[in-house]
């Protein structure tokens, strides 16, 4: 990543890979979370004094508008597998 990029991190859940873009030079990283994870997530950034970089986003990505444009896309993804029913 370069420090002219903006950073799109999608489904941030605590920030840290938004915190990991800022830490590496990143210019912005909007910081998109659904859950109320993003309270977290704006705590841990503002622990990291990186408040100028990263901005934490509550909401779904459908209903977010970004005026800036060209972005490195970042996506968490939680896959589980199995199941807790008992036969």
């Amino acid at each position: 990543m370069t420090t002219n990029q903006n950073v799109l991190d999608v489904g941030t859940r605590s920030g840290i890979l938004a915190i990991w873009s800022a830490q590496a030079g990143v210019r912005k990283v909007y910081a998109v979370e659904a859950t109320k994870m993003s309270e977290h997530a704006c705590a841990l950034v503002k622990a990291n004094n990186l408040q100028n970089v990263v901005e934490v986003i509550e909401g779904s990505m459908e209903d977010v508008t970004l005026l800036e444009k060209g972005f490195v896309v970042e996506e968490n993804m939680l896959v589980t597998t199995g199941s807790n029913r008992q036969e």
